[in-house]
Formats: structure tokens, sequence, C-alpha cells
């Protein structure tokens, strides 16, 4: 990779080295949290670039370990992570009949992958984990529902943790690796907006906070995704790099700092609107990314409007009262 040095990929590695790989190894339950965007699973294993994935390269893969991502909604019930008692086909083929089938964390133990809960805080913790709570404190827990066996034996399921004696011989035991962890994804900004995350909840977890990649490393993450286009937007990746990477500068220089994956999606959008219009200038595409990706995370900040308003009318000049407005239908700003 061009643009990102040996001496990137160390840095990125120590920090891992210093907050991930031990909560790692010491604990089931992790929960990955930072600004907008900078926590994402799916951003960070496409495009956390080369940078996160030469970590989960240097520290997972050769472990073997394969991870599922699933994201989470404030309709989660313990239906979607334990699992419950679904029409299935018998055996025999004569008709449906009611089992047990394993939720998403259930399904990732029994299946040997480890899981990645995407946007956690979306559900509605003590409703969706139930029974789990005792799992993640590192415990055995015998779930309330059976599940048919071979034999046709309901026999219910219990999550063994260990290597300690099965008191119930009929129990239909799900063994959890000694490896299986449960990583979630959370942005600080949701954090008030979204579910709350009980004591109980959250005493299970070690929370890792992912800052933004320092300023050289998110700087050669944009221009490593410029370079990846098929003709030259040199002039755009010049305009992102002082918009998000530069410390004190652009969107962290007036108190909102924003991860890798808005000028990357940005770099994206931009390469479809040229590829549908060859003539279309440099103030068109910046005011139209900042529109459709930008202006959005400025939702309830008045207090950031002025601030905002100044740094995009110098981007996009011609359009500036045009910006402005748009931008106080998301800060809520009033001309007093």
């Amino acid at each position: 990779m061009p643009y990102l040095t040996t001496d990137h990929v160390a840095a990125a590695l120590d920090y891992f080295a210093e907050n991930t790989h031990p909560a790692l190894l010491s604990v089931l339950a992790m929960l990955r949290h930072g600004v907008p965007s900078s926590a994402d699973p799916e951003e960070s294993v496409r495009f956390g670039s080369t940078v996160e994935l030469q970590l989960l390269s240097d520290y997972f893969r050769p472990t073997g370990f394969p991870a599922w991502t699933v994201p989470a909604t404030d309709q989660w019930t313990t239906f979607e992570t334990i699992g419950g008692y679904f029409p299935a086909p018998s055996a025999d083929g004569s008709g449906d009949r009611l089992d047990f089938l394993p939720g998403a964390v259930v399904d990732s133990i029994e299946k040997a992958h480890c899981l990645i809960i995407d946007e956690i805080n979306r559900a509605d913790i003590d409703k969706a984990f139930g029974e789990l709570f005792t799992l993640l404190s590192g415990n055995s827990v015998t779930l309330p529902y059976r599940r048919r066996s071979d034999e046709g034996e309901f026999r219910r399921v219990r999550l063994q943790v260990g290597s300690a004696i099965i008191e119930d011989q009929n129990a239909d035991v799900v063994m959890v690796p000694e490896w299986w962890r449960l990583i979630g994804s959370m942005n600080d900004a949701d954090k008030a907006s979204l579910k709350r995350l009980s004591m109980a909840f959250v005493r299970r977890f070690a929370f890792i906070p992912i800052d933004l990649p320092s300023a050289d490393i998110y700087e050669a993450m944009i221009r490593e995704a410029g370079a990846q286009v098929g003709f030259d937007i040199s002039p755009l990746v010049e305009v992102l790099v002082g918009l998000f990477a530069k410390e004190g500068e652009g969107l962290s220089g007036i108190g909102l700092p924003l991860g890798p994956a808005f000028p990357l999606s940005i770099i994206k959008h931009a390469e479809s609107e040229v590829r549908l219009d060859p003539h279309r200038t440099l103030e068109a595409i910046v005011s139209s990314a900042l529109e459709l990706y930008v202006v959005p995370q400025f939702q309830g900040r008045h207090d950031l409007h002025e601030a905002a308003t100044d740094l995009f009318s110098a981007l996009v000049p011609s359009r500036a009262e045009a910006m402005a407005r748009h931008l106080a239908v998301w800060t809520g700003y009033v001309v007093e």
C-alpha cells in the first residue's frame, strides 16, 4: 500500500496491543466505542483499511477463529440473541412442528464463530439479552428452552462454559469455546439518544475507546481510497484531507471530528457523480457531498452552526447561502 508506511502500521499495532488485545484475552465481551464511524466494524474491516485489516491479520487470522457480524435493532428480544420456538419440518414429512431455533449468540457459539454486534445500543439490552447475562459473566447457564434430539427427545438447552461436571445428563449441551468472544460497537454520539446500557450489562463488558486514526494514518487512508478511483480526483482528496484528517483543522477544529467512513463514502459518491457527468465541477461535488453526508451530522448542534457555516462557505463559496439554510434545518439555528 503506497501511503501506509511500516511506521503507520507499527503505531496502530502498538495501540491495539495496549488496549484491545488484552481485553480479548481476558473477557468474554467487549464494546468498541468512539466518534461516529470510528467504531463501525464493517468500515473497520473493509477500510479501516490496511491498518485495522492488518491488525486482524496479525492477531486473529492465524488463530483461525472466524467471526459473524449482525446489526442490532430496537425490535430485538431474546428470540434474536438466544433463540426461541419456531415451526420446523418434521423428519418424516408429516408436517411442521415447533422446535428450538438458535438466535445469533447461541448459533455463533454452536458454529464456532465469534460474534460482532453492530450498533449494540440500538437494542433494549435487558430485554434482548436475558439469560445471557449469566453467560457473559463467565458462568454456564441453562436456557428456558428444550430442543428435539435425533432420538425425538426434548432436552433443555445448556450453554456450558469450561469443563465442569454437567449436572443434568439429559441436557442438550452447547460448549462455549474458550476463545469465543462477543464484540459490540457503538458511537459516542448515539449514547444519549438510543437505549440506555444498564449497569448489569456494563459491568460484563470491557469498554475499548476507538479514537480517530492519527492524522498521518487518517490522511493515508483517504489518499489510498482516492488512488483506487479509475480517474484523477486529487483535488477532492485534498479537500477531504483538510476537512477530516488535519488535527485542529476542518471539522476537528470546530469540535465535530468524524471517522473515516465519511470521507471514504464521499469518494465513492464522487466517483459515481463524475461517471454520470464528467463535466461536474469540484465545487458541485463538494457541495453535494457536504449536504448528503456531513451536514446531517450537525443535527441539534446549533452551537456549531456559525463555525460550520464559515467552514463550508470557504469550500463552496458560490453556494454559501444555500448551504447555511440547509445546515440550519439540521442545527435548529434561528437567526435573531
